[in-house]
């Protein structure tokens, strides 16, 4: 087998573990109506910077300001913290953006 035919065969691995992946997530789909409080997660660190983050916080707060009072709807920050090979992930509450 030569590296070519190696590549087709990881690449063909790849894209069957994603299509499983896919499947997977198709079939479990969730009735958010159902639900007492939808968490919307906001993940800092990727690449689209602190301003823009910022600004898309404000957004969500300003359009959702009645489901956030009535905690319908909640915002969670998560920030994800790399050092070498370690990555630690913690949550903070409320704004924290």
């Amino acid at each position: 087998m030569n590296d070519i035919d190696r590549a087709c065969a990881a690449f063909r691995t790849l894209l069957e573990e994603q299509q499983a992946r896919v499947a997977g997530m198709t079939a479990e789909q969730v009735d958010y109506t159902n639900k007492a409080t939808v968490t919307i997660g906001l993940v800092d660190g990727d690449g689209i910077g602190p301003i823009i983050m910022e600004q898309a916080v404000r957004a969500l707060e300003a359009l959702l300001a009645g489901e956030i009072a009535r905690g319908s709807i909640a915002l969670r920050s998560y920030v994800t913290i790399l050092n070498g090979n370690i990555t630690a992930s913690y949550r903070s509450y409320g704004r924290g953006i």
